[in-house]
């Protein structure tokens, strides 16, 4: 097959002298120098240079496996050696040959190779990159440069490598973004302005950097308006994700809102637990408390902690609570609100008489924040 391609060509285009310079121009469309400048113009610009990368690496492993593989294996001299009247086709363009070859196309594999990595990218773009690698090999059968079947060989060869570096190289990727989003995500930014939550999520969260508002920058006042915990949790989670991408802040978030529930007033002080008595006044809530709960014989009573994740891939709602009754009286340290009135089921003493280590081992937020770090740790 390969004689009578170039025989016919030999008889059709053997004396046409400006049609073979012309081929000889195309040919040329495919050499190295071509295609590195090409990919050099690429890269200049910001949004081709992830293809121009691409191209490149294709492009080298092409270029290597024929040279470096192909050619040394399977070695053989200049095509139609035996038909000088083919070689003169040649002699036509003034185009001088390469001096040794391989059973595949060089220009073909590689302008193949760049052709089908463009067509990865760029549909419309990569067939007619394609075309014109089709041009390319034309050429090279048009100036008995290569064998027919060598053109087709390395288009085939050109196309197949392309295929499995484009995976390669994205299999590579998610790699690297997967440890990029494991190291991203020891950082989060906890939307708080309280020292108390902070100490305390940071010494639950031991294995992961928390860092606080102070520490981004961050000193607006964020107006919780939601209905309820979950959605006062993602109002902060969502202000402060906004902060931190127009900072340049490559950290995930956390946010949490909670309350002290109670049975018998229908689940109130819920979400306005730290203004119950109109204020942030921690004696003047508990009073309140006390007082709507007198005479009272059930004072069941829950904490619930709702804390929204956020990061660059989604948003998390992970929900915590802790069950117990509501006290006569105080009961223990009053440092913190209602800490002194809540008689943990688990405990069995008011959160106010236990240690930092026991409430957090069974409080809310310990278990809201338990559930987080199970789902990064499996993230």
């Amino acid at each position: 097959m390969d004689y009578n391609i170039s025989n016919w060509i030999f008889e059709t285009v053997g004396d046409c002298k400006w049609f073979l310079n012309l081929t000889k121009i195309f040919t040329h469309l495919g050499d190295a120098v071509t295609i590195i400048s090409i990919i050099a113009i690429l890269l200049l610009f910001k949004k081709t240079r992830k293809l121009a990368i691409y191209m490149g690496i294709t492009a080298l492993v092409v270029f290597s496996l024929n040279n470096f593989v192909i050619k040394p294996i399977v070695a053989r001299d200049r095509p139609f050696v035996s038909h000088p009247e083919f070689l003169s086709l040649l002699e036509t363009a003034s185009y001088d040959p390469p001096k040794s070859y391989s059973f595949t196309s060089g220009h073909s594999i590689t302008s193949m190779a760049v052709a089908v990595a463009v067509f990865m990218f760029y549909k419309k773009i990569g067939i007619a990159a394609m075309c014109c690698s089709l041009l390319i090999g034309s050429t090279r059968v048009i100036l008995t440069v290569h064998y027919f079947s060598d053109v087709v060989i390395g288009f085939v060869l050109g196309a197949a490598a392309a295929v499995g570096m484009h995976y390669l190289i994205k299999f590579i990727e998610s790699k690297i973004n997967l440890e990029k989003r494991k190291v991203n995500m020891k950082t989060i930014v906890l939307a708080t302005g309280n020292q108390h939550k902070l100490k305390e999520i940071r010494e639950m969260m031991k294995d992961f950097t928390v860092v606080s508002l102070k520490d981004i920058g961050f000193v607006a006042d964020i107006e919780e308006t939601g209905e309820n915990m979950e959605a006062n949790a993602k109002i902060k989670a969502d202000a402060i994700y906004d902060y931190c991408k127009e900072k340049g802040l490559d950290y995930a978030v956390m946010a949490d809102d909670s309350g002290l529930c109670v049975t018998e007033l229908g689940g109130a002080p819920g979400v306005h637990s730290a203004r119950y008595s109109g204020d942030h006044d921690d004696e003047a809530n508990r009073q309140k408390l006390l007082s709507e709960l007198d005479g009272s014989t059930d004072r069941t009573a829950y904490y619930e902690c709702d804390i929204c994740y956020r990061d660059d891939t989604e948003t998390k709602i992970f929900v915590g609570r802790t069950y117990g009754k509501i006290t006569t009286e105080k009961i223990g340290d009053e440092s913190f609100c209602y800490d002194c009135l809540f008689f943990s089921d688990d405990l069995q003493k008011t959160f106010g008489e236990s240690t930092e280590e026991e409430k957090n081992s069974v409080s809310h937020r310990g278990r809201a924040v338990e559930k987080l770090k199970n789902y990064l740790t499996k993230k």
